[in-house]
């Protein structure tokens, strides 16, 4: 009896260390957002189209977005149409999370860095 006992509380002593020993990927800022996100997208550097990866970054609607700068430089992204905007990432953070509820294909850029360049196009 006690052996089995003991083969059934290892399962159960690492589910509950895994629970707890979560990563910090959906950082925003200096907080931790609750939700998962669905796509997380890199900063890179500023490098054009080549800053963002991916660069068309393609969600379902009304699914989690968020943007990780892993850049030495502060970024904001804002969409081309206003329909968004991130706010300031610096360094070493994460934005806050993007939801976007209509269908289409969204482009953004850096307001700071206007060649940084990207798009998400958010399906049905």
């Amino acid at each position: 009896m006690r052996n089995r006992f003991s083969l059934l509380a290892v399962p159960l002593i690492l589910a509950a260390l895994a629970l707890g020993c979560g990563d910090d990927r959906h950082k925003i800022g200096n907080s931790t957002s609750p939700s998962p996100v669905d796509m997380a997208i890199t900063i890179m550097g500023v490098q054009g189209v080549n800053s963002f990866f991916p660069s068309t970054a393609t969600v379902e609607k009304g699914q989690l977005i968020e943007w990780r700068n892993t850049d030495n430089q502060s970024h904001d992204l804002v969409s081309d149409t206003g329909a968004f905007a991130t706010g300031n990432v610096v360094p070493g953070t994460t934005s806050s999370t993007l939801r976007i509820s209509r269908p289409g294909t969204y482009h953004y850029h850096c307001t700071e860095h206007p060649h940084m360049v990207g798009s998400i196009v958010v399906t049905p």
